[in-house]
């Protein structure tokens, strides 16, 4: 018994794959398009993991730095 997607000429990876590959300037944005999308959400998806791996330890660098240089950041503010 055929499927009911074969029978309506395809299903939606097929009428994609025809879309995207009918004209190879389309398919090298689409490629270029995907490349630069992917490392946007690979870029934000290890920033948020970094970030949630490290809550405390960048409260505790600031109080350290604070405590070493109490003063860096208004003697900055004055000669800058």
């Amino acid at each position: 018994m055929e499927s009911v997607s074969r029978r309506r000429g395809g299903g939606i990876f097929e009428s994609l794959y025809k879309v995207v590959m009918r004209r190879n300037s389309v398919y090298v944005t689409f490629v270029i398009a995907g490349a630069f999308l992917g490392e946007r959400a690979v870029d934000y998806g290890v920033h948020k993991l970094w970030e949630a791996n490290n809550v405390g330890v960048i409260n505790l660098l600031d109080y350290m730095v604070n405590l070493i240089y109490p003063f860096y950041g208004t003697c900055c503010v004055v000669y800058c």
